[in-house]
C-alpha cells in the first residue's frame, strides 16, 4: 500500500477503520454503560448495550422505566455523539461518513440479536436505532465536512 494514492474507499482502509473503531466504540460504550448504571444505582451484567427486549414484567428500553432500561437506552444515545467523534477522527472522509454510520448500526442490530437471542420487537428500540442512524450520519459528515473539509479553503478577501 506503500507508495500508492490510497483512497478512503479502498478495502484495506474500511478494514483498518473499522479494525479500530470497533473495539473503541465498544469500549466506550461500556464504559458509559457501567458509569451510568453506577449513578443510577442498577445492576450491570454487561449485557445491557443489547438490551432491547420488553417483556410483561419488565422493560429494559424505556427511559421512563427508570434503572437499567433508562442505562441502557441513555447509553445509547451518549453513543451516538462517540462514534460521531470516532469517525470524525479516524474515518477522516465525508463520503464516508454514512456508511460508517449506517455499518455501526446494522453491526449493532446484528450483535443485539446474537446476545439477548431474540429479534427487536420494542418500537422504543426501533424509533431509537433509526434517528440515532440518520442522527449519527448527519453529525458525522456535518463534522467532517465542517471541520475537516472546509478548513483547507482559503478564503481571502483582499
Amino acid at each position: 500500500m506503500a507508495g500508492k494514492n490510497v483512497k478512503p474507499d479502498d478495502t484495506a482502509v474500511i478494514l483498518k477503520n473499522f479494525a479500530i473503531i470497533f473495539p473503541l466504540f465498544y469500549i466506550a460504550y461500556y464504559a458509559i454503560t457501567g458509569i451510568l448504571s453506577a449513578i443510577v444505582g442498577s445492576t450491570f451484567d454487561g449485557r445491557e448495550p443489547f438490551f432491547h427486549a420488553c417483556n410483561d414484567d419488565k422493560c429494559n428500553f424505556n427511559p421512563a422505566a427508570g434503572g437499567t432500561a433508562l442505562v441502557t437506552w441513555l447509553s445509547f444515545v451518549l453513543m451516538l455523539f462517540v462514534a460521531t467523534s470516532l469517525i470524525y477522527y479516524v474515518v477522516r472522509s465525508t463520503q464516508m461518513a454514512w456508511d460508517y454510520a449506517v455499518t455501526f448500526s446494522f453491526v449493532h442490530f446484528i450483535l443485539s440479536i446474537i446476545v439477548t437471542g431474540c429479534f427487536p420487537v420494542n418500537w422504543i428500540w426501533w424509533v431509537t436505532v433509526v434517528l440515532g442512524t440518520f442522527l449519527l450520519s448527519s453529525m458525522a459528515e456535518m463534522s467532517c465536512y465542517y471541520l475537516r473539509d472546509m478548513r483547507s479553503i482559503k478564503v481571502d478577501h483582499e
